[in-house]
């Protein structure tokens, strides 16, 4: 019988709104892309208490990557100044279960 791995992680998944596209269209030609990005993963400390503490911890690393991933040059990002500002750019919904379905096959860091 096959069971998938539970992690020692907790995860946010981000989902960029209208407005971070909006900035994105600027600077890319891949607009086929971004018709069909999906959202991204972030695993995170195995338990979480409080959403807020966590999004504050995070939320500046988390718009970087997401810029980073369609705009190459760092002055044209707009890096959210407050937890407010990302919020009004993505969406985000926290979970505490992650399974590994691929136990077999050992995590590799891109």
């Amino acid at each position: 019988m096959f069971t998938a791995r539970g992690l020692n992680r907790s995860y946010v998944r981000i989902t960029p709104k209208e407005l971070f596209w909006e900035q994105i269209r600027q600077y890319t030609d891949e607009q086929e892309f971004l018709a069909f990005h999906e959202p991204s993963i972030y695993l995170l400390e195995e338990e979480i208490w409080d959403n807020d503490n966590i999004l504050e911890k995070y939320y500046l690393i988390i718009a970087n990557i997401e810029y980073s991933n369609h705009i190459l040059d760092e002055r044209l990002m707009y890096l959210p100044k407050s937890l407010i500002e990302f919020l009004e750019l993505f969406d985000f919904e926290f979970g505490s279960t992650v399974f590994d379905m691929l136990s077999n096959k050992p995590l590799t860091y891109l």
